[in-house]
């Protein structure tokens, strides 16, 4: 005899379209500006910490060579932009591109704040929060040879470069103390006119000798700043002849593509799509590159570098080269050590590879280290055409920056 049919067979049908509305919809496609879904394949074997190996950058493939066009119209198309750089006074005449500059501007805001956090954090994490701690921090507090001091050294920019990654590696050297957070005294108008000794006790606690570390990457691109910290001085210590300034630089059109990624993965947190970087970096009215677009803007580092040199002997800033810390960061922090005139604290012993992330963690007496998991992320595909048209635009900018120098830098 045929059993009878489950109970649960016959309500089926019934209870299928409420089935329906639990389960969850299935995630949409890609789009082509979003990244891979899967991580970098990474090589097994790590760089060396004196590696001289350049660093990876992205290359138009033949076909996207192809769709730039031929010699004669890439260079028209560079004349085009170089051009419209020259004569281009931030304004745009469509609705468009003024839509682009307030979505920027928004964006720009979020990525500030968030940066903030995660360098309180970072800080914080560091230094531990624990009842222990505090009460050790109470003690240092107690010590009649700590006093906050105005910075001896302020990490100037660039913003994407790598201050945070310069920042935490300085750490390692117990002659330095960094301020907890991104300060931005010289850079908003609200806290330059709270005044010197409002900025001199955000600083930490230090010994005399100590050198207190201040980063704001802002400060690279912001006009007023150089004059406002060449005229810095008070009574209570700090002054521009004592001054040293740091200053981080990579590839700008890596630079630029990281700027991107921080936009992109922002808006693909609050569930918004983010338009492909072409639309960012291109006119809607003109098609011309835009070198108002802040991204872009903070690339031209031979513009902004004029403006520090006019207040500013080269010898008080150093340039950090941001792609060669992250493949020999002993070499790069022994130059800033010698800079400084610290004695050589940091070792090969305070670096490890971590092949997931694909670069160097730090270590010291207490714990192994990190940065956060916004670094290191791959960056969303752009074309290969797009690319070296960026690359092409730089060209010119970056050799005068290298003039400015009197050195030059592994970019293409």
């Amino acid at each position: 005899m045929t059993p009878p049919p489950s109970p649960l067979l016959l309500l089926l049908p019934v209870l299928l379209p409420f089935l329906s509305l639990w389960l969850p919809a299935s995630a949409p496609a890609c789009p082509p500006d979003c990244p891979g879904g899967s991580a970098p394949t990474l090589s097994a074997q790590p760089p060396s910490l004196s590696s001289t190996s350049s660093s990876t950058t992205s290359s138009s493939s033949p076909a996207a060579e192809a769709a730039a066009g031929s010699t004669g119209e890439q260079q028209h198309q560079l004349l085009d932009d170089l051009q419209y750089f020259q004569h281009h006074h931030h304004h745009h005449d469509d609705d468009d591109d003024r839509y682009q500059q307030r979505d920027e501007t928004s964006a720009d805001t979020k990525m500030t704040r968030q940066q903030e956090q995660q360098d309180s954090a970072a800080t914080k994490q560091r230094r531990g929060h624990g009842k222990g701690s505090r009460r050790r921090r109470k003690r240092l507090q107690d010590d009649p040879s700590l006093s906050r001091r105005l910075p001896q050294t302020i990490i100037i920019g660039v913003r994407k470069g790598g201050t945070r990654a310069l920042l935490e590696m300085l750490s390692l050297n117990p002659a330095v103390v960094t301020a907890e957070t991104e300060l931005h005294f010289f850079n908003r108008d609200e806290n330059f006119a709270r005044g010197l000794e409002w900025y001199r006790q955000q600083m930490p606690p230090s010994r005399p000798d100590q050198v207190t570390v201040e980063k704001t990457p802002a400060y690279f691109t912001a006009p007023q700043v150089a004059a406002r910290m060449a005229g810095y001085h008070a009574p209570s210590g700090g002054n521009v002849s004592a001054l040293r300034l740091l200053l981080i630089l990579r590839d700008p059109v890596e630079r630029i593509l990281s700027d991107y990624t921080q936009v992109f993965y922002n808006r693909a947190e609050r569930g918004r799509e983010c338009p492909p970087l072409r639309d960012f970096l291109l006119s809607r009215s003109t098609g011309r590159l835009r070198p108002d677009y802040k991204a872009v803007n903070r690339s031209l580092y031979a513009d902004h570098m004029e403006n520090w040199l006019r207040h500013f002997p080269r010898e008080r800033l150093h340039v950090v080269d941001g792609d060669r810390l992250i493949r020999e960061p002993l070499a790069e922090l022994g130059r800033v050590e010698r800079f400084l005139g610290l004695e050589p604290r940091i070792s090969a012993g305070n670096f490890y590879f971590n092949a997931t992330r694909g670069f160097f963690c730090l270590r010291d007496a207490r714990r192994r280290r990190c940065l956060d998991d916004s670094k290191g992320r791959p960056h969303p595909r752009v074309d290969g055409a797009l690319l070296e048209r960026l690359r092409r635009f730089f060209r010119e900018p970056n050799r005068r920056l290298f003039r400015l120098l009197g050195r030059t830098f592994d970019w293409p």
